[in-house]
């Protein structure tokens, strides 16, 4: 069975506490009873003192009867003090006075030597009485010789009922500090429970170490906010995903601190700060599930749930969505670029189908006639887009669309100046930007109505910027509504009717990647809707330095 934290450390608290408890007892009660012992060593020494000095002892010493004279003296003593016993003893050691009257004439049973020798002193010793706590002095005549000795003195069992006296107080302030300790212990046991979950050591230690391991291997951004939205913890890939970065305060502080000493271990980090757009999301939804943003280049789906049912904190779930989107644009494309490679073969089936039923006719000046013209017209698009666009990625993707748009009933014509360089940038990119782009300009040219001869227009041309092409997707198409003109290139804003799959990403995706370029994607209506980018290629001219140097 696995005992809590809580329950071993209250368990542990209420040991400690009994010990304490004990402890303190022990060393009261013998504080109590040295102090007892004290007492009486005082008294008695006090008293026989007194007793010694006393001219009608000394008198009553010399006397012919010093028993009838003194034993009334000694119980008057004995019944006005704290004092038990008064023994007055000859130099010999025989009692004239004792508590107990039989005694009297009897020799005295304690040590004499010490007061015999003109010394007073307490000890500790067992009489007619039982133990005792008395002290022995001599008493001197005029002369200074010693006529007798006397001896006073306290029981010990009556030391130790003074102790029983004491032990009631004693057993109070000991309850109180065990009453009291125990209920500092068991708050503080509530409060670990809560703080553990009732959880037991072993237990703790093993969330640790998953929690740890979860922290560092998960595909997520983990980030743990307080109840203010802040952020108090996250795992490195929150802090990749995010780009977090400390506040500038914290920034400067922590700089000043590492230009005159080294950061000790134990310092805290400086407080990181969230993107804005997360920011905005956290203070205006305490939980919300699968919010979609955009920080930096990187498109984010963003969730945010209570750390436990009974807790203020909220944890921050970041999932990257960027390469999962840029590979879904990429497979649109491809499928795009085969679909156009169907209707391409399909369309040449029926002019062969036609070429061969001419043939067979025997009308071969007709049949020759129109396999020319579609050879031509082939060859020519074929030669303007493979002999000018060097890179061989585009030039496929604009023959492909030009075959989707022909069978759509779209008219698309690529319009090149010059010799179009290959492109730096990386071929999916490409892809993904000029099919996006190509693709609207054709769904809009042929979802227009009131134009009888739906064309598309894509032209390339050198751009000002050195080392950039310009790339131009012209339709005619109805334009840009202007009530999303604004938020166009935002993530889930289309004009096409929603769909069985998402709308909105394809433009955003492009943008991005535009942005990513150095460039940035506009568009202008102009009789329809004109979008324009500039393609990152290889300059000719740095290229030839480069291999001179």
């Amino acid at each position: 069975m696995r005992v809590s934290l809580a329950k071993r450390f209250l368990a542990l608290q209420l040991g400690l506490v009994i010990v304490i408890s004990v402890v303190v007892a022990l060393v009261m009660i013998q504080q109590t009873r040295s102090w007892v012992t004290l007492r009486a060593e005082s008294v008695t020494r006090a008293a026989t003192s007194v007793m010694a000095q006393d001219p009608f002892v000394r008198d009553g010493m010399k006397s012919e009867d010093p028993t009838a004279r003194l034993q009334a003296y000694a119980h008057r003593i004995e019944d006005e003090s704290d004092i038990d016993f008064v023994t007055l003893m000859t130099p010999e050691g025989t009692r004239l006075t004792h508590a107990i009257p039989e005694f009297v004439g009897h020799e005295y049973s304690g040590d004499r030597s010490r007061a015999l020798a003109d010394e007073t002193y307490t000890v500790t010793e067992t009489g007619q009485l039982g133990p005792s706590v008395r002290t022995i002095a001599p008493i001197f005549d005029t002369d200074g010789s010693i006529v007798g000795l006397v001896s006073s003195g306290v029981l010990l069992n009556q030391i130790a009922q003074e102790n029983r006296q004491q032990l009631p107080g004693l057993a109070l302030i000991v309850l109180a500090l065990l009453v009291m300790s125990s209920l500092v212990s068991y708050v503080l046991a509530r409060y670990l429970s809560r703080a553990t979950n009732g959880q037991a050591p072993e237990s703790l230690v093993r969330s640790q170490a998953l929690n740890r391991a979860v922290l560092a291997e998960a595909r997520e951004g983990l980030v743990l906010l307080d109840q203010l939205g802040r952020p108090v913890l996250a795992n490195l890939r929150a802090r990749h995903l995010l780009d977090m970065k400390p506040a500038a305060d914290d920034a400067a502080q922590a700089q000043r601190r590492r230009s005159v000493t080294l950061r000790r271990r134990n310092e805290p980090l400086p407080t990181e700060i969230l993107p804005t757009v997360i920011r905005e999301l956290v203070d205006g939804q305490r939980e919300f599930l699968d919010e979609w943003c955009t920080v930096g280049t990187r498109t984010l789906i963003v969730s945010c749930v209570k750390a436990s049912r009974d807790s203020k904190l909220r944890v921050l779930i970041v999932q990257d969505h960027t390469e999962l989107t840029r590979l879904s644009g990429e497979l649109d494309t491809v499928r795009t670029m085969a679909a156009g490679l169907r209707a391409q073969t399909h369309e040449h089936a029926n002019r062969m189908h036609t070429v061969v039923s001419l043939l067979e006719l025997e009308r071969y000046p007709q049949a020759l006639e129109f396999a020319a013209s579609n050879l031509t017209v082939t060859r020519d698009l074929g030669t303007t887009v493979t002999e000018s666009v060097a890179d061989p990625y585009l030039s496929a993707l604009l023959l492909g669309k030009t075959a989707e748009a022909h069978e759509r009933g779209v008219d698309l014509q690529v319009v090149v100046h010059g010799e179009i360089p290959a492109s730096t940038a990386d071929p999916s990119e490409v892809v993904s930007v000029v099919g996006n782009l190509v693709d609207n300009a054709i769904y809009a040219a042929a979802s227009n109505q009131d134009r009888e001869e739906p064309a598309v227009e894509v032209e390339l041309a050198p751009s000002e910027r050195p080392g950039y092409v310009q790339l131009t997707v012209a339709d005619t198409g109805p334009g840009v509504d202007p009530e999303v003109a604004d938020s166009l290139f935002d993530r889930g804003v289309s004009t096409k009717p929603t769909g069985g799959s998402m709308r909105g990403v394809g433009l955003h995706l492009a943008y991005q990647i535009a942005e990513s370029w150095g460039t940035r994607l506009s568009f202008v209506n102009d009789a329809g809707a004109v979008f324009t980018v500039e393609i990152p290629v290889h300059d000719s001219a740095r290229d030839a330095e480069e291999d001179d140097s």
